[in-house]
């Protein structure tokens, strides 16, 4: 497929995706976090590790919309800073994970043979371990850090992305472009990276939704674990983690964070099921 042609159904895609009220919902859900990330220190009402202890349990109000913690803490301005975090670790190991499984899946299907079976069994070898078992192994022994959670949440999803990318790619392997791109003297990096890579990217996209959901999930599993993100910076999973043990006096402290979760999660599938439609 010709880049113009490429660009031409990319753009088909996209109004398809457009005509989809529940992806675009999901898409404004996604850009709103991102907005949140990118612009929470012009947003929040007070420092997000600012401890008011006269303010401690407060309820939701006009002084503090989502209420405050067992500190004080203002909650809202802490879910707002916590986006960061989110997204730019799960983000990070998602990108990450992705770029590992698209080269494994790539190389695997474009050699074949002993080399394809070789990588695919590691893969499997590494699938048949529970993917929180695994993180909390390796960052038990590691320590909890924001770059040991996004190598260990990468390493640990990338076999999932690589037997994806390895079945899109084994489709494209055989058709003519390929062949030509062969007799014009093209070698194999550039045959996989410009010939075959540009004609599965919808499948990479929707994997990387996918897959950065999932990663959401994990990462704040390994802070409310006390894994990952450690305090005080202001994390959900930690948050969530935190102020557990006082649900029962003061349950916005963890249904804040439980809800922006959820609406995050719950956005990115939404796109995805969007894109998937038209992968």
């Amino acid at each position: 497929m010709t880049a113009p042609a490429v660009r031409a159904r990319s753009r088909a895609q996209w109004r398809r995706f457009a005509r989809r009220p529940s992806a675009l919902i999901g898409l404004l859900v996604l850009v709103f976090w991102i907005l949140a990330a990118l612009l929470w220190p012009a947003l929040v009402p007070y420092g997000p590790t600012d401890f008011q202890l006269l303010a401690k349990f407060s309820s939701p109000s006009a002084a503090h919309w989502l209420g405050a913690d067992n500190f004080g803490r203002d909650v809202l301005s802490r879910v707002l800073a916590g986006s960061r975090t989110v997204l730019l670790v799960s983000t990070s190991a998602t990108i990450l994970g992705v770029l590992i499984g698209t080269a494994l899946g790539l190389i695997a299907a474009f050699y074949g043979g002993w080399l394809e079976e070789a990588l695919m069994r590691l893969m499997d070898i590494l699938m048949a371990f529970p993917l929180i078992v695994i993180a909390l192994l390796v960052i038990a022994v590691l320590g909890p850090s924001q770059i040991n959670v996004i190598l260990v949440v990468a390493l640990t999803f990338a076999p999932y992305n690589a037997r994806v990318i390895r079945a899109a790619a084994l489709d494209q392997r055989s058709k003519d472009f390929v062949a030509a791109a062969r007799l014009r003297g093209e070698g194999d990096a550039y045959i996989m990276v410009m010939e075959i890579l540009p004609n599965i990217w919808g499948t990479i996209v929707v994997e990387l939704t996918v897959r950065l959901a999932l990663t959401i999930f994990t990462v704040a599993t390994l802070s409310f674990l006390g894994l990952g993100i450690q305090p005080p910076t202001p994390d959900w999973g930690l948050m969530i983690a935190e102020g557990r043990q006082y649900y029962r006096i003061a349950p916005w402290i963890v249904l804040a964070p439980s809800l922006a979760i959820a609406s995050l999660v719950i956005a990115i599938n939404l796109v995805a099921e969007g894109l998937n439609r038209d992968a």
